[in-house]
């Protein structure tokens, strides 16, 4: 069966397109984290939206499970094969698509190919004077259809929100193959459900978004960036009060000093950073020099404090930033978890969670930073030897600690990165009412679960 479909595939697109040698499909079945690395039936290269659509239809013929791929970046499993399912499994990866973009400075939009990369989006908006504001740290890799299917976030969300708020409009290739343009609607359309959004954040079970209409915006003009010490995270949420007070916070960033110690084990920056339990990252915009003298006589604002002084460093300051999830990956397996929770909370759990962890395993540390402006942590459990043998042996019993302390908070175990093949079973379980609804909506639009499946919800 599974040769014929091979064979009938290559008589759909070319067989340069098709990739069956184990070696060569290594980059693309192992996902970023290198904890999943199963061989797929397949990799297939389509070259356009016409051919997305026939290897789809193909795959429901031969009850193929289509896993869609962009840049291959998420930390979930959601991009590569599900070992666990005893189902032939081919990755779609979308990155030879032919790439197009239209701009439209009237109404501060781009149409463009879900292939684009964030940053090739960035840099055309502002080549025409705009500015698209999704930043996240593998934004050179990472596709605009990956973005939109796992609801990127980054460290602009306080200000501009996720990406399903940055998107307008989707085009996509439905479960059993259609085409579907939710492109051009207008803003004002109450005609029904809003379906592009049931879509986003699905994670190509639902569908594989091709195209997107992304929002785009006048650039900030007068932007500062700055690093605060603080002993404690309130520190940090007082001054986040009261710098909303006086302007516009763009980001709001939280590092703690294992998460930069460890980063200081592979990094170096010209920036000299003191010692302190909390550093904050901070992008504000300016509206007027008074806005500056207000700023400068916080509490929190002292001789300590960074500003940078030019867009050199500013640059440094975010590069610092983007380089702790690479030192960290370097530095050793942890247990992760992409959490959020109410900002009123953040304190408490912090404090309970490590007060349960440390007390039960003595050799652990928690490396901790993430997007405090919006109340979602980075809450990685390490072991001082980095000792890859105990993650593998308590990493369900430390996210059973931390996903029930979630659960009591009304937070979330998947706050940007998604639930992907890693958190299926963690999903029904902390939120089971959630996840039976999503499994109605799945078995409506993807009968046959051909796309991505044993991602997100099993059906």
């Amino acid at each position: 069966m599974t040769e014929l479909f091979l064979t009938q595939l290559s008589k759909i697109i070319a067989r340069s397109q098709i990739i069956t040698d184990i070696a060569q499909q290594s980059s693309y079945i192992q996902d970023w984290r290198g904890r999943y690395n199963a061989t797929a039936l397949a990799v297939v290269l389509p070259h356009n939206v016409t051919e997305l659509s026939a290897i789809v239809k193909l795959a429901n013929q031969y009850n193929i499970g289509v896993i869609p791929q962009g840049g291959n970046t998420g930390t979930c499993g959601g991009s590569v094969v599900n070992a666990q399912l005893d189902r032939k499994q081919v990755i779609v990866n979308l990155t030879k698509l032919k790439k197009y973009y239209q701009v439209d400075t009237i109404n501060q939009s781009i149409n463009v190919s879900a292939n684009h990369t964030l940053q090739e989006v960035q840099d055309i908006a502002d080549a025409h004077n705009l500015y698209f504001p999704l930043s996240i740290a593998s934004g050179a890799t990472a596709t605009v259809g990956g973005a939109i299917a796992t609801n990127a976030g980054g460290i602009h969300v306080i200000r501009y929100g996720m990406m399903r708020n940055l998107t307008l409009g989707i085009a996509l290739i439905t479960s059993d193959g259609g085409y579907m343009n939710l492109l051009d609607k207008p803003i004002k359309n109450n005609t029904g459900f809003d379906l592009k959004q049931i879509y986003i954040g699905s994670e190509g079970s639902l569908g594989i978004v091709t195209e997107a209409k992304l929002r785009l915006y006048q650039p900030e003009n007068n932007v500062i960036s700055m690093v605060v010490t603080a002993n404690s995270i309130e520190e940090l949420l007082r001054l986040k009060e009261q710098l909303s007070a006086i302007t516009t916070i763009i980001a709001y960033e939280l590092i703690g000093n294992t998460a930069l110690s460890i980063w200081r084990k592979f990094c170096t920056s010209s920036l000299v950073l003191d010692n302190s339990s909390w550093y904050g990252f901070i992008k504000l915009a300016i509206n007027s020099p008074q806005d500056l003298e207000d700023i400068a006589n916080l509490d929190n604002i002292s001789d300590n404090t960074i500003i940078a002084e030019d867009s050199t460093q500013q640059a440094q300051i975010w590069q610092i930033r983007e380089e702790i999830p690479l030192a960290e990956k370097q530095y050793g397996i942890t247990a992760k978890h992409d959490i959020s929770v109410d900002l009123a909370c953040m304190t408490e759990f912090i404090q309970q969670s490590q007060q349960k962890i440390q007390a039960e395993f003595p050799d652990s540390y928690i490396c901790l930073f993430g997007h405090l402006g919006d109340g979602n942590l980075h809450y990685n459990v390490g072991f001082t030897h980095n000792s890859k043998v105990q993650i593998l042996e308590h990493e369900s019993h430390i996210n059973q600690m931390v996903y029930t302390l979630i659960k009591h908070y009304n937070g979330s175990i998947a706050a940007e990165h998604g639930i992907g093949q890693l958190k299926v079973h963690d999903f029904a379980r902390y939120f089971s009412q959630e996840y039976q609804q999503q499994q109605l909506i799945k078995q409506a639009l993807d009968p046959h679960n051909i796309l991505n499946p044993g991602k997100v919800v099993e059906i």
